[in-house]
């Protein structure tokens, strides 16, 4: 195992799938095939990688909250698809959270991984 921490990139190279198919196996496992979870989860282990807590998905808890991550919080673009999302969310007793990732890879990563056992989706 690596000392250095690796990379979603490194992973996603390492095990042939997208980064953003990592991201998926650690936030939505159900949404990948069980070959390449396994797959993502022997490189990641193999090269120090940690998405958040485990290398494995733990059974989630249903929280009620989808988040939003829009590339520019401020752009009026983005405030009727927030409304309507939002008068969609509250009909289904779910609420809204609403990050700024201003378009880059690195910190949509970042989020996805670190919001992905707090949110349903």
């Amino acid at each position: 195992m690596s000392s250095d921490r690796a990379t979603i990139y490194q992973v996603a190279a390492a095990a042939g799938v997208s980064p953003a198919t990592v991201s998926r196996t650690f936030s939505q496992p159900g949404r990948v095939s069980s070959a390449t979870a396994q797959r993502v989860f022997e490189v990641a282990k193999q090269l120090g990688y940690r998405s958040g807590e485990v290398f494995r998905p733990a059974i989630a808890q249903e929280t009620k909250v989808i988040a939003m991550l829009v590339s520019d919080i401020a752009n009026p673009f983005f405030f009727p698809i927030v409304r309507g999302a939002k008068q969609v969310a509250d009909k289904s007793n779910y609420k809204i959270v609403v990050g700024e990732v201003r378009e880059n890879v690195d910190d949509v990563a970042d989020t996805l991984a670190q919001i992905s056992k707090t949110v349903d989706g």
